[in-house]
């Protein structure tokens, strides 16, 4: 399957409430590609929703060793900023 398909599946599931769903999508993404800083970010973004912080924050460790200047290791940034204040 087109990794493009799988990342845009878990984030429209994401986006229609089904967590569960969009977590188990988005983890076979970055099976599939695992250096896409897109799938990082997002899959990153579920954990952290469904309260997973330690797996997120080592999804996103991945996003800043693989793009750490790009805009979305930036919002992770502002993100973790945010919740240690």
């Amino acid at each position: 399957m087109d990794p493009d398909v799988v990342i845009n599946m878990g984030v429209l599931q994401a986006n229609l409430g089904d967590s569960a769903a969009a977590l188990a999508t988005l983890t076979r993404a970055a099976a599939i590609v695992p250096h896409d800083v897109d799938v990082l970010y997002n899959l990153g973004l579920m954990q952290w929703r469904l309260g997973h912080q330690a797996e997120a924050r080592k999804t996103w460790a991945r996003l800043f060793a693989e793009a750490p200047a790009s805009d979305l290791a930036k919002a992770v940034h502002g993100l973790l900023e945010g919740r240690s204040r």
